[in-house]
């Protein structure tokens, strides 16, 4: 009986801190659990407020390194060239860098999270994190005019830049999910009226549509960079592309002012960072033709699908696949995730053998002579389904990878945790920067070949790792209703 009374008393104090209205609103039975629809609840506007700040940094950081590769790896356009360029560093010395400033970006995180929940707190570090992304960005900028590049501070520049940059990315990324998932406090179902038809409002659902919207502001963010910057890098100046996205990241800063009295601030209780190693451990013991369109413009499909695909998973997808009962566990969407991610990177392996195989140049055993044609005939369109199914592959393993690693830390480990999630990122990119070598004609297709098994084999380990844990754990409204069968046992 006081178990019951806690339940509800518990239920009803989250309904009151984010929901004022006077909506009627009660724990549901176990008939009512059983029997009526689950849906999610509206999301709270400060949680919508940090998915607009998401959008903006998605804008900042996607704006910078979609034309990394081409600023650092071709030299300024002369004469007749209409390749856009700096450096003429190369294509192994870009790929070199960029590769580096992913791996800082999400190899920070580990720091960074030892620091938040020590120190800072998750709403001083977005404030921070913004500060260092300017920063970052100003340099950028002026070392990116052509005059500082003939200058020859073009590139230390670059460099110095891309550290302050990448400290601020990790930070934005540890940071801007779990806070915004704060910023909803309801831990129980309940029962509300819906225009006279009763639905019961899950959590779980609410947590997973924020995760949800919040990746769709990225890739929102991202598109929208994808398709400005390289066209402005092309058709005016790199140090003007730059500019666009420095004068995007102060919008973070006016997010946070604006809402710093609504926003639900968790204080730092102190990093048990050891702790948390000790406990991994014991769970492992236990158990890329030129044209009108920029050359890295094709980049824009990957976040173009995922803006469209995310709402229709969110309102259509989700909600059928739970009525038929199939792939409804986070351990299963994943594991769909990596099959639909490596046939997605199958079917560029697929792609470069067809280049390969097409003429004038074949497999580029031999370089083509400099009067002769430079490409190969076969178009770039082939390449969209790539991209397609990485998308939707990210869709259903990202998105839910952060869903997951948010609820299932501990209050005390969700930086932690997330920062962990972010490292995978780092791992990525390291091993991309051991394939350097192989990212010349003719080794291309094997790399292809080679990520491609690589991502069916794990996706396959990891659901037999995992989906024993997952049978263990015990969805929110299945343990309302033990919760609700015991109670009333004792009861009776």
């Amino acid at each position: 009986m006081t178990i019951t009374t806690l339940s509800i008393h518990e239920g009803k104090d989250s309904v009151s801190s984010n929901h004022p209205e006077k909506d009627v609103e009660e724990e549901p039975t176990i008939e009512e659990v059983a029997t009526l629809e689950q849906t999610a609840e509206r999301i709270p506007l400060a949680a919508w407020l940090l998915i607009l700040c998401q959008l903006f940094e998605g804008f900042t950081y996607f704006g910078t390194y979609t034309i990394l590769q081409n600023y650092i790896q071709f030299p300024m356009p002369t004469g007749d060239s209409k390749q856009a360029g700096a450096f003429g560093g190369g294509r192994q010395l870009a790929t070199a860098v960029t590769m580096s400033y992913s791996c800082l970006c999400n190899l920070s995180p580990i720091i960074l999270a030892i620091i938040i929940d020590q120190f800072w707190g998750k709403y001083k570090t977005l404030c921070i994190a913004s500060v260092l992304y300017i920063v970052g960005l100003i340099i950028l900028v002026l070392t990116s005019i052509p005059m500082s590049v003939n200058a020859g501070a073009g590139l230390p520049g670059l460099l110095c830049a891309l550290f302050f940059m990448g400290i601020a990315a990790g930070g934005f990324r540890t940071t801007v999910s779990p806070f915004m998932a704060e910023q909803y406090t309801r831990k129980t179902l309940v029962v509300k009226d819906y225009k006279g038809k009763k639905k019961i409002i899950n959590p779980q659902m609410t947590i997973q549509s924020m995760f949800s919207w919040c990746y769709w502001a990225t890739n929102a963010g991202s598109l929208t960079a994808k398709i400005i910057t390289p066209t402005v890098e092309k058709y005016h100046s790199f140090w003007l592309a730059y500019l666009i996205t420095l004068m995007t990241i102060p919008g973070c800063i006016i997010i946070l002012l604006i809402g710093r009295r609504r926003y639900i601030r968790v204080p730092p209780v102190g990093s048990i960072i050891v702790r948390a190693f000790r406990i991994t451990w014991r769970a492992i013991k236990n158990r890329w033709k030129l044209g009108p369109i920029p050359n890295d413009i094709l980049q824009t499909i990957n976040p173009f699908v995922i803006v469209v695909f995310v709402p229709i998973f969110d309102k259509i997808i989700y909600p059928t696949l739970r009525k038929c009962k199939i792939i409804q566990s986070p351990i299963a969407r994943m594991t769909c995730g990596f099959i639909i991610s490596g046939s997605g990177i199958a079917w560029t392996a697929f792609i470069q053998h067809l280049i390969y195989s097409t003429g004038p140049n074949f497999n580029y055993a031999t370089k083509p002579c400099l009067t002769c044609q430079k490409y190969n005939n076969i178009t770039v369109a082939w390449q969209i389904p790539s991209y397609f199914l990485l998308a939707i592959g990210e869709i259903l393993a990202a998105i839910t990878g952060i869903e997951y690693s948010y609820t299932n830390a501990p209050k005390s480990m969700k930086s932690i945790v997330m920062s962990f999630f972010l490292c995978t990122k780092a791992f990525g990119s390291i091993l991309n920067l051991s394939l350097v070598p192989v990212t010349t004609d003719p080794q291309v297709l094997w790399m292809y070949t080679s990520q491609a098994s690589a991502t069916f084999v794990i996706g396959i380990i990891f659901y037999i790792v995992l989906r024993n844990h997952e049978e263990k754990r015990i969805p929110v409204e299945q343990s309302i209703r033990k919760e609700s069968i015991l109670s009333v046992a004792r009861l009776e």
